[in-house]
């Protein structure tokens, strides 16, 4: 037995755990809405379409279930090619899908690259040290 026990099972992509935050995590969803996990989890993998998980992941997350499947499929290969996505991609690509949510609500009015600019001070660092103790390369 091991002194640090690892989660059973394949974890999700790193892009999506930025998005699965306690309280909207895969099984926090299907208790929430009365769907199986599993069901969830095959959606997303692409074994099943569902519209009503496409519409439970954009609420909840931002995405949809076709961004999701490509997640999952570029995590695929990018782990059998040996190079995992990185903290800092993850970050980027949480950041996109933040700016995309806050213009599209109009809660901001600056550029991609103004945007991303203030998120590198305000939570870059925070967001590096999460990660770096979970032991994911920057």
């Amino acid at each position: 037995m091991k002194i640090i026990e690892s989660a059973r099972g394949p974890k999700l992509p790193l892009k999506l755990q930025v998005l699965a935050k306690p309280g909207r995590r895969i099984s926090d969803l299907a208790r929430k809405f009365g769907l199986n996990r599993q069901h969830v989890n095959s959606v997303i993998v692409g074994k099943y379409n569902s519209a009503r998980v496409d519409s439970i992941l954009k609420n909840e997350w931002g995405i949809s279930v076709e961004e999701a499947r490509s997640i999952y499929k570029e995590h695929k290969e990018r782990i059998a090619l040996g190079n995992p996505v990185t903290a800092r991609e993850a970050f980027e690509w949480k950041t996109r899908v933040s700016f995309r949510q806050a213009t599209q609500s109009g809660k901001t009015t600056k550029t991609w690259e103004e945007y991303l600019a203030v998120m590198d001070q305000v939570s870059w660092p925070t967001f590096q040290y999460s990660f770096t103790q979970r032991g994911v390369a920057a």
